[in-house]
């Protein structure tokens, strides 16, 4: 029974989750773009390492790829696929999160936290895997062998696929578990090394393409050397928390919000008697429009107030209302939104989503310092499996907060929730058991609770919850929810599948000028550009900034392979155009010799894309004004 009930409860999670994911969807960051113009390359042949750049997301790519050549090109397959990912990643946390606690309730409100801290769609790799490997060490510390220890393993090469770093703290956190459920070390060793071994062998096919077409010392140092660069813009400010008394504090989940309609008074209708049938029929907030018609907000939408309305002999028309059936014609708010009115929510005097990211933050540490403190008063009473469970979430979640935790907050912080699905419900449980005299009782369960609460509010704070729950129109109930499903079909169906809510001047000239086949390089971060032209990148790198790529290996091999691409334009950019000479030398030369400027684009503030055609080839025709070349008849 309690397995069905696992079940059913992953399965609710994953359902809810896709439908929360997919209809809040309101656009892809450029960040996204990058995935989405390596998924577009590999359709058009190349594969990454052997002629592209790969840095450490190879699953990532393909899997957009995959959806890609399964649903058709568009924004719409990729909506799908990260609705999906962060579906599975749901239903698979509640199977881990069940393994401690009894209650399925708490197990789905652990889980909630998860969802709606609403980490953004390019971060799936930093949530999916994480669910996974947990699941998968709840299975195998439950029954400790070798099929689910080979689960288990690939899990850990599933997340290093997705992203490298991520299989790394999967790999220390599985090992973790492994030796905390056979405890002591030399009885864990037997297991530790099939674990290793079986991981390896997973891996071996894409380390094997990698010592072929790169060599694993290159590749290594490279990710290392990234790794770095990125490392070095970590913040460790600890966010403060903020509040404006001079702002409301508190405002309705939704609304306040009524049905509006449009009254025509009877002409010469006494201002005494028209603000008396204001007040029968619940008109209120009037706002005059003409001599004799008024706005008004509805208080009732019955039938039978709206035929009283309709009836009335001072009434000579109105409009919002089907005068034959009686019916509100715009949607009047069903039961759900007549709910959430009643709702609080943080208003702008407690900065929700700044506090949200505060206590995201905060609790991320907090909870594997609890687990951790709990585990060391309990450990001897607690089953191993259970043991090996929670030890791998503390490893993860501290290595996750050691590695990610940085700026910009707003974003990562929501990225370590994954760890929360089993470390919340595990010292809840504590707390809510702790004492046995009802005072003490009291006190820890209102700890507890207050714990629970709190984790939920900051996560959903964080990700901006109320929004993204509007954007789906689960306000107006299942038809509300079905026009959105609707809508985004249409708006990301052809012929519309390439430009998305995208609209750049220069994505229409590069698509124009360029024949299908060319390639273009971009010495810039300007990733959309790729997709939405639908061409491919040039010299196996989809962005070139100062600072990243520039060792003379990576400046050998992206010249060589420019030299054998066909490549009308390059787009650089007017905020690092004057560094890119010293930080890329050789590829600058090579592109100072061949191409020079014919157009500038604006593209947010100050900050202009500069296109560079091919010097040496005649254009087949002009465009726009006729100053801009065209290599595309």
């Amino acid at each position: 029974m309690s397995r069905a009930v696992t079940i059913a409860a992953a399965i609710a999670a994953g359902i809810g989750t896709f439908a929360f994911r997919y209809l809040s969807f309101a656009d892809f960051s450029n960040d996204h773009y990058l995935h989405l113009a390596r998924a577009q390359q590999m359709l058009m042949g190349a594969l990454p390492v052997r002629d592209f750049n790969e840095s450490g997301l190879p699953l990532m790519s393909a899997l957009s790829a995959g959806a890609q050549a399964t649903a058709g090109p568009g924004l719409h397959a990729e909506v799908v696929l990260i609705a999906a990912m962060f579906a599975l990643a749901a239903a698979l946390s509640v199977v881990a999160a069940r393994t401690v606690t009894r209650s399925v309730a708490l197990a789905l409100l652990a889980v909630t936290a998860t969802v709606v801290a609403y980490p953004v769609s390019y971060s799936y790799p930093k949530v999916l895997p994480y669910a996974a490997a947990l699941a998968a060490a709840a299975l195998y510390a439950d029954k400790p062998d070798r099929l689910r220890l080979g689960l288990l393993a690939a899990a850990v090469v599933f997340g290093f696929l997705l992203r490298h770093d991520h299989g790394m703290i999967l790999g220390v956190g599985a090992a973790a578990a492994v030796v905390a459920r056979h405890w002591p070390l030399r009885t864990a060793a037997v297991p530790l090394a099939r674990l290793v071994a079986i991981g390896v062998l997973l891996a071996a096919p894409y380390l094997v393409w990698v010592q072929m077409y790169e060599g694993l010392g290159t590749y290594i140092r490279g990710g290392i050397d990234l790794s770095r660069r990125e490392a070095s813009k970590a913040v460790w400010d600890p966010p403060a928390f903020r509040i404006d008394r001079t702002k409301p504090l508190f405002e309705p989940t939704v609304g306040p919000w009524q049905p509006v309609i449009n009254v025509r008074w009877t002409p010469g209708l006494p201002e005494p008697y028209r603000q008396s049938r204001e007040r029968l029929h619940g008109l209120v907030r009037p706002e005059r429009l003409e001599p004799n018609i008024w706005r008004y907000e509805m208080t009732r939408w019955s039938s039978g107030t709206l035929r009283d309305i309709v009836e009335d002999p001072a009434i000579a028309d109105t409009n919002g209302i089907h005068r034959s059936d009686f019916y509100m014609q715009n949607p009047a708010p069903g039961f759900v939104e007549r709910w959430l009115m009643r709702v609080p929510s943080p208003a702008a005097g407690l900065y929700p989503v700044d506090n949200g990211v505060a206590v995201t933050y905060y609790v991320a540490w907090l909870l594997p310092l609890a687990a951790t403190i709990a585990l060391w008063r309990t450990w001897p009473a607690l089953a191993p499996g259970l043991r090996a469970l929670v030890v791998m979430a503390i490893v993860a979640q501290l290595l996750m907060n050691r590695s990610m935790l940085r700026d910009p907050l707003v974003t990562r912080a929501r990225d370590v929730v994954a760890p929360f699905a089993v470390l919340l419900p595990f010292v809840v449980t504590g707390l809510w058991t702790a004492a046995r005299s009802l005072p003490a009782r009291v006190a820890w369960r209102a700890a507890a609770t207050l714990l629970l609460a709190v984790t939920l509010w900051g996560a959903a704070a964080a990700g901006s919850f109320g929004g993204k729950l509007e954007e789906t129109r689960v306000r107006l109930g299942s038809a509300g929810m079905r026009a959105r499903a609707e809508e985004l079909r249409e708006e990301l169906a052809p012929p519309r599948e390439r430009m998305g809510r995208l609209e750049m001047p220069i994505v229409d000239y590069l698509r124009a000028c360029t024949p299908p086949e060319s390639r273009i390089l971009a010495l810039t971060f300007a990733p959309e550009l790729f997709f939405f032209t639908g061409r491919g990148f040039a010299a196996g790198h989809d962005s070139l900034l100062p600072g990243f790529y520039d060792s003379p290996r990576h400046a050998t091999l992206a010249v060589e392979r420019l030299a054998a691409e066909d490549v009308p334009f390059v787009i650089a950019d007017s905020e690092t155009e004057a560094e890119m000479p010293a930080a890329h030398p050789r590829l600058s030369a090579y592109v100072h010799e061949r191409y020079r400027e014919v157009a500038r684009f604006a593209v947010a503030g100050e900050k202009r894309l500069i296109v560079l055609a091919d010097a040496s080839r005649p254009p087949a025709r002009t465009f726009g004004d006729g100053r801009m070349p065209c290599f595309h008849s």
